[in-house]
Formats: structure tokens, C-alpha cells, sequence
């Protein structure tokens, strides 16, 4: 794999801590040109980016896979919000 396109979804921990960079330098470490697209707004949980009472997000999300075809997906969801 020569080049490889990540979308990441998140809020503001994929918005401002430095997961963006620790990935770009893991993977062109490899030796793989990277391209990666963000969409990610603070406070916000996954179901805003679907249907949630902030769903407008959703329509980012649409317009970043419109554009561009993605490897791989990160997704975030809200700190509070258990895993599950």
C-alpha cells in the first residue's frame, strides 16, 4: 500500500489533542504516504453525526465520503458515553 486516506470522527479529543499527528508519524514511519481527513466537533457524540439533536453534522460527515474514498475510520464518541 502506497498511500493511505483515514477519516477520523470524533470532538474535541480528535480535535485537539495530538492523535492527528501520533497517526501521520505512525504510519509515514512505515514508509505510507498518508492523507487524512477530520471531522470532529467538541462535546459532540457519534449519534450527532447520524440523527441526534446536532445531526446537521451529519452533512460533514456525507460531504468528507463524497469527496474521498477512506481506508479506515476512527471513530470517537463522547467521554462521557460508555463503550460498548
Amino acid at each position: 500500500m502506497d498511500n493511505l486516506n483515514v477519516l477520523l470522527i470524533g470532538n474535541s479529543y480528535t480535535n485537539y489533542n495530538t492523535l492527528m499527528n501520533c497517526l501521520k508519524g505512525v504510519i509515514t514511519g512505515e514508509g505510507i504516504k498518508v492523507n487524512i481527513t477530520k471531522v470532529s466537533y467538541g462535546s459532540q457524540y457519534l449519534y450527532d453525526y447520524v440523527e441526534g439533536p446536532k445531526g446537521d453534522y451529519y452533512y460533514k460527515v456525507d460531504e468528507a465520503t463524497r469527496k474521498e474514498k477512506f481506508d479506515i475510520v476512527f471513530l470517537q464518541d463522547q467521554s462521557s458515553n460508555p463503550a460498548a
